[in-house]
């Protein structure tokens, strides 16, 4: 055994080994360093609070605030060890891994520098500030060449603007690299099972969606609805182009219908084969139905109701203030009529796929968005758009229980959950709010 303590250095290789107390047990080839502990090597520069290293196997465990700084890699953590010869590290307690594109933290994070591969466990968040956007869950896997990532365990997405925050949820999350037709390849986020999306300005939830990185277009599949304000919209399938990750429009396919309440017993509607929607400032301004156009919609002055049309048209154009109806244009083949009040029921004022759902509208609350991005203080309670109140969630957020790392033993960590990937996607259960339906003073008849 030799030691040493008023500072020292070890040369092993392609790395230099400095610190303060040293002690080296040559029977097991093992190096016990403290106090300003710093390697050096022609890829990193690594600092700790205490270290041991293995001459042999050229692998360095390390305790207390530690960090390894390199042209393309950055290491933190506060328990964890590397593999130096190999570029292996597994990070422990409040750990932090930067690759130059993205940056991420966990719990325990597992990383396979030269195979660019890696692991996360518990409050994973994995963020990219080049797409401004950031994700999370309980597990995750990624891979830098080419980028791609896996998110499980109530996993998030969230893409920001600088107003607004849509994010997203569902049991699975998965973004991977693929080409378009002229081959230039982008990323595509896709979403699967129970998937809800989020924003001050817009609300929806369908079974499975993807977003193209490339031209910012979310397509929700499986029975989507979407909520714009007042307006419910539904369709076998919806497309929502996006221009800084704000609404510009919207392609609704098959069975399009657009609702919005204007008392309890009451309702406009739009309904046809397809249907475009178009946006100003994230609002929903102006409709084009193309094929089997119908609309029903009151007609209102003040608070008194004057009457009810029912319009039939090859296409239909609908101008819209505040998500009501406020103008309507009836091209090939027009058919309306205008009826007074109460002439006909209005349980029987229904056009076909006529339904409301203002209890399946994700709210920020059911959503738990308060627990992984703070509350917006820059908008008051009554500035936020009917049906998506935000209200700060009472739970804490899930944490995945693991082995807590053996500290004073004196025996090398094993690689823990590193090496024990999730066993598949979550299971986990659906994030439907508990919010009823707003009560809606009925307008006079």
């Amino acid at each position: 055994m030799a030691n040493y303590d008023t500072g020292g250095r070890i040369l092993n290789g392609d790395n230099t080994l400095t610190s303060i107390v040293g002690i080296y047990y040559s029977s097991q080839k093992m190096l016990h360093f403290r106090d300003s502990v710093k390697i050096v090597n022609p890829d990193w520069v690594m600092t700790a609070d205490t270290m041991r290293y293995d001459t042999g196997r050229e692998i360095v465990w390390f305790a207390g605030p530690s960090e390894a700084v390199g042209d393309s890699i950055y290491l933190y953590c506060e328990n964890g060890w590397s593999d130096t010869k190999n570029d292996v590290s597994q990070l422990m307690k409040n750990a932090v891994l930067d690759n130059r594109q993205q940056r991420i933290t966990g719990d325990t994070l597992w990383y396979d520098e030269k195979s660019g591969k890696g692991e996360g466990f518990g409050r994973v968040t994995i963020t990219d500030t080049t797409d401004n956007v950031t994700g999370g869950g309980n597990y995750a896997w990624y891979e830098k060449r080419p980028e791609r990532f896996l998110l499980t365990g109530t996993p998030w997405f969230s893409l920001f603007t600088d107003d607004d925050t849509l994010t997203l949820r569902a049991d699975t999350l998965r973004a991977i690299p693929v080409e378009d037709t002229a081959g230039v390849s982008h990323r595509l986020l896709k979403a699967y099972y129970k998937t809800t999306i989020f924003s001050r300005e817009m609300q929806g939830r369908c079974d499975s969606l993807s977003y193209s990185f490339l031209d910012s277009v979310i397509r929700l599949y499986d029975d989507p609805i979407v909520w714009s304000r007042g307006n419910q919209m539904t369709a076998d399938s919806i497309a929502l182009f996006t221009v800084n990750s704000k609404a510009d429009h919207m392609e609704m396919f098959n069975r399009a219908f657009v609702v919005s309440e204007v008392d309890t017993a009451r309702y406009d509607q739009i309904s046809g084969k397809n249907l475009s929607g178009y946006f100003v400032d994230n609002k929903l301004q102006r409709i084009k139905v193309s094929g089997n156009g119908e609309a029903i919609y009151y007609v209102v002055d003040g608070d008194e109701l004057v009457g009810v049309n029912r319009a039939r048209s090859a296409t239909i154009e609908i101008f819209l203030e505040d998500s009501k109806i406020v103008e309507i244009f009836q091209n090939q083949s027009p058919d309306g009529t205008l009826n007074p009040p109460l002439k006909v029921p209005d349980s029987e004022m229904r056009l076909d796929g006529f339904r409301w759902h203002p209890d399946l509208r994700p709210d920020r609350q059911g959503m738990r968005i308060d627990e992984i991005l703070p509350p917006a203080a820059e908008m008051s309670e009554e500035k936020i758009p009917e049906g998506a109140q935000e209200t700060k969630p009472g739970k804490e957020p899930d944490k995945i229980s693991g082995k807590e790392p053996d500290k004073g033993s004196g025996k090398e960590p094993d690689k823990g959950p590193g090496k024990e990937p999730g066993k598949g996607p979550g299971k986990e259960p659906g994030n439907r709010p508990d919010r009823g339906p707003d009560k809606v003073t009925p307008v006079k008849a």
